[in-house]
């Protein structure tokens, strides 16, 4: 669970300071209509510290869910990672890394709005170590297109489901470094995303970000508190899993938000109505709207 802490609250829990607060602009906008990429952060966030608090927090629960399948894609530069988290000195492995990540995201949502996210197989591909220039096109949606054309990830023969793919190698726009990528909903209806992992605290919300994209999200937000957000907040300190990263530094909402703005979350409320795996409701005073079957079928 993340939590901001901002100014000298957390001061207290260490017994030395930072003095360098460098300003980041970790995002801009897509050169290109036909994807949506977040861009990586322009400095290390530092691991200060660790503690044991946990905070429960109320959310509203929609009992009725919505199962979004997504058959997760891996490289063979992604399979040598060794993913670190917090409390495992050991690191994860690919697949532990992926779970991980796509687990976290999925939390909030599901606790929120009732959408799961569920992981339905495995596949690895073969990413060019150098792939082919096209003109027009920079090198993290070529690459993006090389995933969804390799696996043949076209909505007439995939249907709904959400190709999710984690590389090794490098993505890059415009001489920078992109983290995540996807399709434009309203160019492209290939449902297929394409992210690196880079740091504990973001990669969670980069799949969150990039998945909201397939799910109807055609731009990028200017909100505060929105996952689909540009916009920036300086933080200090940040606290996930009882863990403390120094950061003093603007980051984007993006990279630190599960919450959607009212208008993103339209959309996505929009957008996840095709995954509806419950469709009956029954009212109790005191419970609110829960399902009473499942009428819906597993989307294909």
């Amino acid at each position: 669970m993340k939590k901001l802490k901002v100014g000298a609250v957390v001061m207290v829990l260490l017994s030395f300071a930072f003095t360098f607060a460098p300003t980041v602009n970790a995002t801009t906008p897509s050169s290109s209509s036909e994807v949506f990429r977040l861009y990586a952060l322009d400095f290390d966030s530092v691991f200060v510290g660790q503690t044991a608090e946990v905070v429960d927090e109320d959310y509203e629960v929609y009992w009725c869910k919505y199962v979004i399948p997504i058959v997760v894609a891996v490289d063979e530069e992604f399979q040598q990672i060794s993913y670190w988290v917090p409390w495992n000195i050991n690191g994860l492995g690919w697949k532990d890394a992926v779970v991980n990540i796509i687990e976290r995201a999925d939390n909030f949502i599901y606790k929120k709005y009732g959408i799961n996210f569920k992981i339905v197989g495995f596949t690895t591909w073969d990413s060019e170590d150098n792939p082919r220039w096209e003109p027009g096109k920079e090198m993290d949606q070529i690459r993006l297109e090389e995933l969804a054309n390799e696996l043949n990830w076209k909505p007439e023969i995939k249907g709904k489901t959400i190709l999710a793919g984690f590389t090794g190698q490098p993505l890059e726009c415009c001489g920078r470094e992109v983290w995540g990528i996807a399709f434009n909903p309203t160019e492209n209806s290939t449902k297929a995303l394409l992210m690196t992992t880079n740091c504990y605290w973001v990669d969670d919300n980069v799949f969150h970000h990039e998945i909201s994209h397939i799910l109807g999200i055609p731009y990028e937000c200017e909100e505060d508190d929105c996952v689909m957000s540009y916009k920036e907040v300086y933080i200090d300190f940040w606290i996930e899993d009882s863990w403390i990263w120094y950061i003093g530094a603007n980051v984007s909402w993006a990279f630190v938000s599960h919450n959607y703005c009212p208008e993103c979350e339209a959309i996505v409320l929009e957008g996840v109505k095709p995954y509806a795996n419950f469709m009956l409701y029954r009212r109790a005073p005191g419970y609110g709207a829960r399902c009473v079957m499942p009428v819906g079928v597993f989307p294909k």
